[in-house]
């Protein structure tokens, strides 16, 4: 197996790797095992409420470790185990890179401030997907903790979201090609809008633009203004569109924007 990134969020997982039609098995993440923090032990010395609390984390201890994930990555997909405290699979989906439609990866820093101090709490992370009958769902989901976005610095979630990444951007591109020969345009899906990317227009569900424009990005917004002031603008969510990256090469080849 080749170990990637950080050895210790690799799982090692030769011996128990299903085989799924995925191609070459390349690397598995897996959470790290869930001690329970026992100096929640010292709730039960307040009455009632103590004794009320420290069932409550008990719960949610057993909540969490009973929603450990493997994620085994493959050269054409991702196998996503649920696993049990005593490791072993409680279930299994599969994605198959070339029954895909798209690939949509968001994350956010968390904050806190108190009394004006900031103070970095995790970036939150979600991996979804647009299968190849155009519903989303969410592949991953967690909260990894380095601000600076250093690369030997991820938590298992963190590596494993970056792998997937690089895997899809071939198959991604491919799908965009295909589509741009086949029709003259590709298709990228944002929300509940659909944008249509050719050489000579841009369209967004049915307002297309094909002029001179200028644009500007803000929050993860492109807008683009017509230089013919009689037309409108149209503004296009890159950050939760489904394969981004490609957009945004395919508007940087064909219209110059960066």
């Amino acid at each position: 197996m080749s170990r990637i990134m950080n050895e210790n969020f690799v799982a090692g997982a030769n011996a128990r790797v299903p085989e799924c039609g995925l191609g070459k098995f390349v690397a598995d993440y897996t959470d790290e095992p869930i001690s329970y923090n026992w100096f929640n032990i010292l709730w039960n010395i307040i009455p009632i409420v103590g004794q009320f609390l420290f069932i409550l984390s008990i719960c949610l201890h057993f909540t969490k470790v009973s929603n450990r994930k493997r994620v085994l990555i493959y050269e054409r997909g991702v196998v996503v185990q649920k696993i049990s405290s005593d490791n072993s699979v409680k279930s299994q989906e599969a994605f198959d890179f070339t029954k895909l439609q798209g690939l949509r990866y968001n994350k956010v820093a968390r904050y806190t401030s108190t009394y004006g101090v900031t103070t970095y709490r995790g970036t939150s992370v979600t991996l979804s997907i647009l299968d190849e009958y155009n519903t989303e769902k969410t592949l991953l989901k967690g909260m990894y903790k380095n601000e600076d976005e250093l690369p030997d610095e991820y938590n298992a979630i963190g590596y494993a979201c970056h792998e997937i990444i690089n895997r899809w951007a071939p198959f991604e591109v491919r799908l965009c090609n295909d589509q741009l020969a086949r029709t003259g345009y590709a298709t990228f899906v944002t929300g509940n809008k659909r944008v249509k990317v050719s050489r000579n227009s841009i369209s967004v569900n049915d307002r297309s633009l094909s002029t001179e424009f200028t644009y500007k990005f803000r929050d993860g917004m492109l807008y683009l203004s017509p230089t013919d002031k009689k037309l409108k603008k149209l503004s296009i969510d890159v950050r939760n569109m489904y394969n981004s990256h490609t957009f945004m090469a395919a508007m940087a080849q064909f219209f110059g924007v960066k």
